[in-house]
């Protein structure tokens, strides 16, 4: 399995149904965003600090639902051809709320993992500046220091990737332990590592274009809200592509299905 292939194919099941990809997630999208609203209005008007937090975490557990809401219609649309129906494409019998608690308890490890490593890199760049105070490589260590955590987070993504497997899974009512996601990506660790390194770089990519363009554009609101527009637009697709990274990996790891 190459990595590139995987990442060109997702790219191309996104690009290829665009339509289908805002029709799923167009609805979820549009009720978090009158969401978002009210609670703004909540939080600016309420004198009930209680009211706002209260609605602020019932915010994010709506948020978490609509994703994996998204994610799961989306992964039986790809896998399955199974085309769904309503503003909402909500229906009895997806395993959302499965979904939900999958996917927090995977980030759950992902976090506690990268917090192992970036303790243990702390301690090793922390040893590499007591040796700099003694010599001039400052700016070497500094590199060094930055080279490190991006390979850490690589490390975070790898395993998030490896673990995620198992999503899918839920969201197609099959049977798969979090074990089983682990065994069945072995051996496609390097395929996998070079999709997390070119996700991660078209996100900073995108991330570094928004920047370049706000500074840009400051001194006009109508340009500055087509570029928030713009990167919205961006950060929906950047989402489904990685739903749909989810998918091909499936597919092809536990369906054997051709990638090309």
């Amino acid at each position: 399995m190459n990595g590139l292939t995987i990442l060109a194919h997702s790219f191309r099941q996104v690009t290829g149904n665009l339509g289908m990809a805002s029709r799923i997630s167009g609805g979820f999208w549009i009720l978090l965003l009158g969401a978002s609203f009210a609670y703004g209005l909540i939080a600016g008007l309420s004198q009930s600090m209680f009211l706002s937090i209260l609605f602020g975490i019932a915010l994010i557990i709506f948020l978490v639902w609509g994703i994996s809401l998204v994610a799961v219609v989306w992964h039986r649309f790809i896998l399955l051809e199974e085309l769904p129906s309503g503003f909402l494409p909500y229906r009895e019998g997806l395993r959302v709320w499965p979904y939900f608690w999958y996917g927090i308890g995977i980030a759950i490890i992902v976090i506690l993992a990268l917090l192992a490593l970036l303790f243990a890199s702390t301690i090793v760049m922390d040893a590499e500046d007591m040796l700099a105070a003694f010599g001039q490589n400052t700016n070497s260590v500094a590199l060094k220091d930055i080279a490190l955590r991006f390979v850490v987070g690589l490390l975070a993504s790898l395993i998030y990737l490896r673990l995620a497997l198992i999503l899918p899974a839920v969201a197609l009512e099959e049977q798969m332990t979090l074990g089983d996601s682990w065994g069945e990506t072995k051996g496609f660790s390097f395929a996998i590592l070079v999709i997390a390194v070119m996700l991660a770089l078209l996100n900073s990519g995108g991330a570094i274009f928004y920047g370049v363009a706000v500074m840009s554009v400051h001194n006009s609101p109508a340009l500055l809200m087509l570029v928030s527009i713009a990167f919205l637009l961006f950060q929906w697709f950047y989402f489904m592509l990685n739903i749909s990274v989810l998918s091909t990996l499936y597919g092809h790891i536990v369906q054997k299905r051709e990638v090309y």
